[in-house]
């Protein structure tokens, strides 16, 4: 069964920035992601919240949190009775999750232009890593054949 996602918005929660001398060996990254799965309107939000800190004074150099909402036209056929758990193919759910760090990334490159901070850009990262830790999924590597 193919699974039908749309991005229904894309928003920006939370940005804050503190331009003041940044210390290269100091800096700490955070990150991390939230899901909100709602089955009556047939949707799952994603939250990244993307921090760059220091080290040694704790301030939050940037700090940004943005929410991308998917609907799921059949998130019903995917959903356990109780609706409390929800499994999607894993390939749905690491798009769903690359596009919202790409849009994380995206939005803090806009508003970092032209500031102290503008080359602190949140990493390249391998979503489907970071998709076994918050969905709890094992990625089973494919076998390609010679044709």
């Amino acid at each position: 069964m193919d699974v039908a996602i749309t991005i229904l918005k894309i928003r920006e929660l939370a940005f804050s920035i503190l331009e003041e001398r940044v210390d290269e060996t100091g800096l700490s990254i955070g990150f991390s992601v939230e899901t909100i799965i709602n089955f009556d309107e047939e949707t799952f939000e994603i939250k990244v919240d993307y921090s760059l800190k220091s080290k040694f004074t704790g301030l939050s150099h940037v700090q940004i949190k943005v929410s991308n909402l998917f609907r799921i036209s059949n998130l019903k056929d995917y959903s356990a009775k109780d609706k409390a758990h929800v499994t999607l193919p894993d390939a749905t759910l690491i798009t769903m999750l690359s596009l919202s760090i790409s849009h994380t990334r995206a939005l803090l490159a806009k508003n970092t232009a032209g500031t102290t901070l503008e080359q602190y850009i949140l990493p390249i990262v391998n979503p489907t890593e970071i998709a076994k830790q918050i969905f709890n999924i094992q990625i089973v590597k494919e076998k390609f054949t010679k044709i």
